[in-house]
């Protein structure tokens, strides 16, 4: 059976098709199209023709020949895993193995058997229902975003790691950069830390270790990212998204972004932690919706995992990171500055740098909005220009 011709009179089911167009595309004679065209028949395929108007798909056969899941199921794959094909003595049922790619002994992961006559749509769903882990089966497909080397779609079978997916699919961090967290489940999900890389993603998992499945976000952070500003910047976007019906998402969600807010601009003070976290559990137990429930993730989970991130906003006034614009400045470091070079100067909107007597640059605090264009225009053989965190840091005149 030619294969290709069935595929593409399904893909233009009840539409004619000419048997020149079935020419200029499979490269097939017209005495072959009709001698596949009467072996589809005889299998039960119903294709109508006319002189004029050529060939056309009525309805489908639904019972499957082993030689088309054959054909089907050495051509399917699933992220690193293959189906294969296996064959049994009855010329009425097919059996299939379910194995790994790299498997050396290529015993498989699990084995279906169908009858012939079931019918692709009942083997379809045995066949899935067998991906997966005991509790969530089937595949689950993420958009993997932020601080990756691939980003996109990708379908992977449930229980797949979040190593695998972050490290094998989507290739790494790029640059070099350490992975520091990854937020799951869309701007109410939660964000896991590298501990987490080996956690099986299923639904009772990500639930645990306080994430969600979600809408399928994925957004990797690096160690250039502020846990604080991060749940700050997806609390900001939930507690806008509040229909304000119950008290709890209405007032909760803003008096958590004012406390987060006093974080960023090193304001906070040690004690708000424990109200903190606290009042995100009262807003997840008291809220009426799913949006309400969710928005405090982020917050409760950078607090669990990145608690001394928080401290040294509060205690020492510094941000790890580099992110947060009010606990960092921009500096020049004379032993690397060129003299020549003015890119910095040119690329300040605000004309905060200017040369002193050696034609070293230096950058007046006061006027520096930390915009950050000229960390950018210093040429990289330079690399003269850094963040430092607290501001106090930098050298004086």
């Amino acid at each position: 059976m030619n294969h290709k011709l069935l595929q593409l009179l399904r893909s233009q089911q009840g539409h004619w098709i000419t048997v020149e167009a079935i020419q200029k595309t499979l490269g097939l004679q017209p005495r072959v199209v009709l001698e596949h065209i009467a072996k589809l028949r005889q299998q039960g395929y119903k294709i109508e023709t006319t002189p004029a108007y050529g060939f056309r798909l009525v309805s489908q056969n639904i019972q499957l020949t082993s030689e088309l899941l054959e054909h089907d199921l050495q051509t399917t794959r699933i992220g690193r895993k293959i189906l294969v094909y296996k064959s049994t003595n009855s010329t009425n049922d097919v059996a299939w193995q379910y194995a790994s790619e790299t498997s050396s002994d290529n015993d498989g992961l699990a084995i279906f058997a169908e009858s012939q006559r079931s019918g692709r749509g009942r083997f379809a769903r045995k066949w899935f229902a067998g991906i997966g882990t005991g509790e969530s089966t089937g595949t689950a497909v993420f958009a993997l975003a932020g601080k990756i080397v691939n980003t996109g779609l990708v379908e992977v079978p449930m229980g797949t790691t979040l190593r695998q997916i972050i490290f094998e699919v989507g290739s790494g961090i790029p640059k070099g950069k350490r992975f520091k967290a990854v937020q799951i489940g869309g701007p109410s999900g939660g964000c896991l830390p590298e501990s987490a890389l080996d956690l099986p993603i299923d639904f009772d998992s990500l639930k645990d270790a306080g994430a969600m499945m979600g809408s399928g976000g994925m957004v990797v952070l690096d160690e250039d990212d502020c846990m604080v500003e991060i749940a700050r910047y997806f609390l900001e976007f939930t507690q806008r998204e509040s229909c304000g019906k119950c008290t709890f998402c209405r007032l909760g969600t803003k008096q958590m972004l004012e406390i987060l807010n006093d974080f960023t601009l090193g304001q906070g003070k040690i004690e708000d932690l424990d109200m903190l976290n606290q009042l995100a559990e009262d807003v997840k137990a008291g809220s009426l919706c799913g949006l309400g429930k969710t928005a405090p993730n982020p917050v409760l989970t950078t607090l669990r995992y990145f608690r001394d991130e928080y401290e040294e906003h509060i205690l020492m006034g510094r941000c790890p990171a580099l992110m947060c614009m009010h606990l960092i400045a921009y500096y020049i470091l004379p032993e690397k500055c060129e003299r020549s070079c003015d890119a910095c100067i040119g690329s300040c909107t605000v004309e905060a740098i200017t040369p002193n007597k050696k034609r070293i640059k230096v950058i007046d605090q006061d006027k520096c909005v930390k915009c950050g264009t000229c960390l950018t225009a210093c040429p990289p053989q330079y690399d003269a220009i850094v963040k430092l965190s607290p501001p106090g840091e930098v050298p004086q005149k």
